[in-house]
């Protein structure tokens, strides 16, 4: 048993396609048609249940609280094996069951039977909206609830289908650990409402330590000043650069190599297409052909032909045959020209792949050592920050001596006590 689902926003195409030919014509495959919950004119009913959704529930609720379901057409396919033959009423309680496990009993359906296939198969094409509440069912899930209707069905019928058995085990497992979990769940919700438990305090996170400040080492080699590294890095990238540019000089190189390797032979074709060229080609030898044939028609008959017509009738044939011959000449020589052509096609392209492959390795070489010259000068400045805090806290800056001058001699004294002070014009005091 195989069962597979869709949906659509249309009951008429869904029951239109199901209920004719595929070229939407004839009957021919159409095996039966059944209505549950629906006329005849099933179509037009499902339609106007799905657009007055809205009405039917604001009847219930007492306000519209929906709108106008967007696929609310949901078709169910259930297909037998080839051996198995089942009649008409099984097929219709088969369907009626599969509408019951899904809690589809109640609304509107069609089931159709097609023939034109080796296994019988039903189609099921359900309104999703209630004729009466106007809601939309719970179609959730729907694949797990019919894998697991088809299994029930395949073991009452003993019929023996390997992968979904297997599928099974695995579903039974997973809702075994979701019962698990549930249950879990519940008996912890029961021992809170009881509220025989004790809460032990939260133990406090144990603190990382302090990560030490990294030391200045004075005996280091000297560090490069930013000019040096940026030198450094300018040669590296002229480098890169002329490693690029030689590359593309090989690569032009080969490729001329290769065409210099079947140019004298295709030369040597080209100079006798060439002398060729003077002579007619295929539709002028047809042309005179033409005329030829229109000119001997013109001749007199067999009887009445003069030596003139004969050598006239001879001359043309020769015409003919020469042309033929020259024409037929060209086929080597294009079949010729077309095997090189393929064979330095093939070449070119084998050194261009491999110029590409090697184009990509070495650009990944330069990108990754363009990053390292990136990340080394983020280390150097970094360091730098870090010498300059350095000289900031440990190293203070020292007073200046040369602003001290030295001690004053016995003449500098009298000479300041006798001049009188430059603020005030007042004298020192003795």
């Amino acid at each position: 048993m195989i069962v597979q689902t869709n949906s659509g926003a249309s009951a008429s195409k869904a029951i239109g396609y199901a209920t004719h030919d595929k070229d939407g014509k004839g009957r021919d495959r159409v095996g039966f048609v059944a209505h549950l919950n629906v006329g005849p004119n099933a179509a037009l009913e499902m339609d106007i249940t799905v657009a007055a959704a809205p009405l039917l529930r604001a009847r219930l609720e007492g306000r519209i609280t929906s709108r106008v379901p967007e696929k609310p057409i949901y078709t169910i396919s259930l297909s037998w094996h080839p051996d198995e033959k089942p009649t008409k009423a099984h097929m219709l309680d088969t369907a009626k069951s599969v509408l019951t496990e899904m809690g589809l009993q109640d609304h509107q359906c069609v089931i159709v039977e097609h023939t034109e296939r080796k296994h019988r198969h039903v189609h099921l094409i359900v309104n999703a909206v209630h004729p009466t509440t106007g809601r939309m069912a719970d179609l959730s899930h729907d694949r797990r609830k019919l894998s697991r209707w088809a299994h029930r069905y395949e073991l009452a019928h003993e019929i023996r289908t390997p992968k979904r058995a297997a599928k099974m085990e695995r579903m039974m497992e997973f809702e075994k650990d979701q019962f698990d979990i549930g249950k879990g769940f519940e008996e912890l919700r029961a021992i809170l409402k009881s509220g025989n438990y004790t809460v032990e305090p939260a133990k406090e996170p144990a603190k990382e330590p302090a990560k030490e400040k990294p030391k200045l080492d004075r005996k280091a080699k000297p560090r490069e000043t930013r000019e040096e590294i940026n030198k450094r890095h300018h040669a590296a990238r002229l480098k890169r650069h002329q490693d690029r540019r030689e590359a593309r000089t090989k690569h032009t190189e080969k490729m001329l190599r290769i065409r210099m390797k079947f140019v004298p032979a295709l030369h040597a074709i080209g100079e006798q297409e060439r002398a060729f060229k003077g002579k007619p080609r295929k539709r002028e030898w047809m042309k005179l052909a033409a005329a030829l044939k229109q000119n001997l028609h013109t001749l007199p008959d067999r009887v009445h032909r003069t030596m003139t017509d004969h050598q006239k009738i001879a001359g043309a044939g020769k015409t003919l045959a020469e042309h033929a011959k020259d024409i037929l000449s060209r086929v080597p020589r294009s079949i010729a020209a077309k095997e090189l052509n393929k064979e330095m096609n093939k070449e070119l392209n084998a050194a261009r792949a491999a110029y590409s492959k090697a184009f990509k390795a070495q650009s990944a070489e330069h990108k990754q050592q363009e990053r390292a010259e990136q990340k080394e000068l983020r280390a150097w400045e970094a360091g730098q920050d870090m010498q300059t805090e350095f000289t900031r806290v440990a190293e203070p800056t020292l007073p200046d001596l040369s602003t001290f001058q030295q001690q004053p001699s016995a003449e500098d004294l009298a000479r300041a006590l006798s001049t009188p002070d430059r603020a005030d014009g007042h004298g020192w005091e003795r």
